[in-house]
C-alpha cells in the first residue's frame, strides 16, 4: 500500500510543524505540503490531489470554512479534516455540511488527530 498523502494548513508555524511531525511519523503516512491560509489551501489541493488535508477553520485571507467547497471542487477525492480551536456544534456541523469528514480541537491528543486522518485515508 502506497503511503497517504497529506496536506498541512494553518496559520500558527508552531501547530503545522507539530501536525507535521505527528503525521510523518505514521506508518504510512507522508506530508507533502503545508500552507498558511485557504487560499494556499486550494491552490496546494489542485497541484498535489493529497489523500487528506488537515485544514485550520480559523485562518487569514480565506479561513477553512471558505475553502473547503473550493477545495471540494478541485480536489474531490480528497478527504478533509478540519481542525478547532474551540468546541462548537454549530461549526462542526457546517463543516461536515460543506464536505469535511471530521472536526478535531486543536487541543485534543495527538493521537486523535493521526486517528482522523489514519481514517480518511
Amino acid at each position: 500500500m502506497s503511503d497517504c498523502t497529506v496536506l498541512v494548513i494553518d496559520d500558527a508555524p508552531d501547530i503545522r510543524l507539530l501536525v507535521k511531525v505527528l503525521l510523518d511519523s505514521q506508518p504510512g503516512m507522508q506530508v507533502i505540503g503545508e500552507g498558511a491560509n485557504g487560499r494556499e489551501a486550494v491552490d496546494l489541493c489542485a497541484q498535489h490531489k493529497p489523500d487528506v488535508v488537515v485544514l485550520d477553520i480559523s485562518m487569514p485571507v480565506m479561513d477553512g470554512l471558505q475553502a473547503l467547497p473550493l477545495i471540494r471542487e478541485v480536489s474531490p477525492e480528497t478527504n478533509v479534516i478540519m481542525l478547532s480551536g474551540f468546541t462548537s456544534d454549530e461549526i462542526k456541523a457546517e463543516a461536515i455540511d460543506l464536505g469535511a469528514c471530521d472536526v478535531v480541537e486543536k487541543g485534543s491528543v495527538g493521537s486523535a488527530i493521526a486517528a482522523a486522518v489514519r481514517e480518511s485515508c
